[in-house]
């Protein structure tokens, strides 16, 4: 990353912009409907050198003497992987944050709740759009696309190949990914394992676990008694499987677990567990059985 390039720093550009007046005249534009009260999208694309990146900041530039406030961060190639990296920094960074780092403390901030994440900040930019008008700049965002996320991929699976081959791993897993990157990993070299969210509540990753059950692939399901925790856990909190379980004389978390285990037998579940106690729980659901009943109940179970 170039050094001069801070995320959410505000800094005025050393030097003018010259021959893009088509270009300007359009994000200026974008800046009219901003300060009226319209969002809007705009997006610079071009091959490397064109001055994307100039462009950004002069825009950014404009609207602080717009009296808008702007964040700005720039994607990095290990974006591929923590994709709201360069967003982050645009929110939170900089001397003048659009939010402040405490509004996170409330929010869904661990990977495997990605998809809460999303709506979180989503609330927080719109109350926070709601004081005044604000710009949100993003640089370099090809390193968080789909497609240069599959090279890094594919970088990312060779490595696990070439220490498997040195000895170094026993064998190679995947997780959180994809029907089709699970058929394209599977076609350059064996894969053991595949783990993906997936249990009572949210089935999305399905066809997952039935593509492994055919490749004779282990499957994993992350989060197998349902997240969130707490009062908003879908799981353990569902009126269903809280009955389905005290019929059967059973807690709640061993119907769920137990539901899982008889999907497949290429399923393998590792739990949290945060005590003795709750280790023997989760150890005795292999143990217990789910009548025709409890199946067709638990079935009807849904985030």
């Amino acid at each position: 990353m170039d050094p001069s390039r801070v995320p959410g720093e505000a800094r005025e550009p050393s030097q003018p912009v010259r021959g893009r007046d088509a270009e300007l005249t359009a994000l200026a534009a974008h800046l009219d409907q901003l300060r009226s009260g319209i969002g809007t999208v705009a997006l610079v694309e071009g091959g490397a050198g064109m001055g994307k990146s100039r462009l950004l900041e002069e825009v950014a530039t404009m609207a602080r003497r717009l009296s808008i406030r702007v964040g700005s961060g720039v994607a990095e190639p290990c974006d591929t992987v923590v994709q709201l990296s360069a967003l982050m920094d645009a929110l939170f960074d900089g001397p003048s944050p659009i939010l402040e780092r405490a509004a996170l403390r409330d929010a869904h901030t661990s990977p495997e709740q990605r998809y809460w994440l999303l709506q979180d900040l989503e609330a927080l930019l719109q109350r926070a759009a709601l004081e005044a008008p604000l710009l949100v700049c993003l640089d370099d965002m090809q390193w968080a696309d789909s497609g240069t996320a599959a090279a890094r991929f594919d970088d990312q699976l060779a490595a696990m190949v070439a220490a498997r081959d040195e000895g170094l791993i026993a064998g190679i897993g995947l997780s959180n990914v994809s029907l089709e990157q699970l058929r394209h990993a599977a076609q350059g070299t064996e894969i053991v394992c595949v783990q993906n969210l997936f249990h009572l509540a949210d089935r999305t990753a399905a066809p997952l676990l039935d593509a492994c059950l055919r490749q004779g692939i282990a499957f994993v399901p992350f989060c197998p008694l349902g997240w969130p925790r707490g009062q908003d856990n879908p799981v353990l909190t569902s009126p269903v499987v809280a009955q389905t379980a005290a019929r059967l004389g059973i807690t709640p978390a061993q119907a769920a677990l137990q539901w899982l285990l008889q999907l497949a037998p290429n399923v393998l579940l590792i739990p949290g567990t945060g005590s003795v106690a709750h280790l023997r729980e989760n150890l005795a659901a292999e143990d217990t059985t789910l009548d025709d009943q409890a199946l067709r109940d638990l079935d009807r179970v849904s985030a």
